[in-house]
């Protein structure tokens, strides 16, 4: 997966993250979320989070949300993707 775009806003009092991808993996938002959250409240340290990230590895999370808070804002393709 690559990740193009990746971040927190706010739109009035609630946050929001936004990523953008070329894909994504099952689960792979909310495990995003969970371990920024985690990291947030200092109970993972920046530099766990960045090799978390940046190397891949996955299977060191073990916290993500709940999908209930999650929606699909749009797909997009790239021009000529269908012929």
């Amino acid at each position: 997966c690559k990740i193009m775009e990746s971040g927190w806003m706010e739109e009035g009092e609630v946050k929001v993250y936004r990523v953008r991808a070329n894909r994504f993996l099952r689960g792979m938002v909310r495990g995003l979320v969970g371990t920024m959250l985690q990291t947030g409240r200092g109970k993972m340290d920046e530099k766990k989070f960045r090799e978390i990230i940046e190397g891949g590895k996955q299977e060191e999370v073990d916290f993500s949300v709940p999908g209930s808070g999650l929606c699909l804002e749009r797909v997009e393709y790239e021009e000529g993707y269908f012929g």
